[in-house]
């Protein structure tokens, strides 16, 4: 075999040499470059796992964010129609109760005037019935020609208009 290998040219002494050199530069450079290199690729690796995983709580946080806001939103919402509906309830409310108020006022102005006629009507019946008397008397004094006293007169011509009346 030294000898194909001194055909081929090749130093053995150099072969060995060479590959006591390539071994030593493979350990050096597996202790101190590929180490680094080794520990920089799991450190990148972490670094990357770790972003993902941020990323991921980021997102969480994110639809756990949306889904607060809807719940407000919605709990605004119906907040709000309730504010609506009792406004519109009292306002309702308060239109019923003016309406009412109204309509009383509009009765008691009727009975008011409908009492202040009647107490006209009696008074003018009691005037008439006072003219009346007044008449009577006139009359029969011409027709008798004497006179009986006032207060007599008046209380026989009563008693005849309430006999009428």
């Amino acid at each position: 075999m030294d000898q194909v290998i001194e055909k081929l040219g090749i130093d053995s002494k150099m072969l060995v040499f060479s590959a006591i050199n390539f071994l030593i530069v493979i350990v050096l450079l597996n202790k101190f470059l590929f180490s680094r290199i080794g520990k920089f690729v799991e450190d990148r690796k972490q670094i990357i796992s770790q972003s993902l995983e941020n990323a991921k709580k980021i997102q969480e946080s994110l639809l756990q964010t949306d889904e607060e806001k809807e719940k407000i939103i919605k709990q605004a919402s119906a907040e709000a129609n309730s504010i609506i509906s009792g406004a519109k309830a009292k306002a309702l409310l308060e239109t019923n109760e003016l309406r009412e108020k109204a309509t009383n006022n509009i009765k008691e102005q009727e009975e008011q005037s409908q009492m202040k006629i009647e107490a006209e009507r009696q008074q003018m019946i009691n005037e008439l019935k006072e003219k009346v008397a007044d008449l009577a008397i006139i009359a029969t004094e011409k027709i008798i020609d004497e006179k009986l006293d006032e207060t007599r007169d008046k209380e026989i011509i009563n008693k005849y208009l309430d006999k009428l009346g």
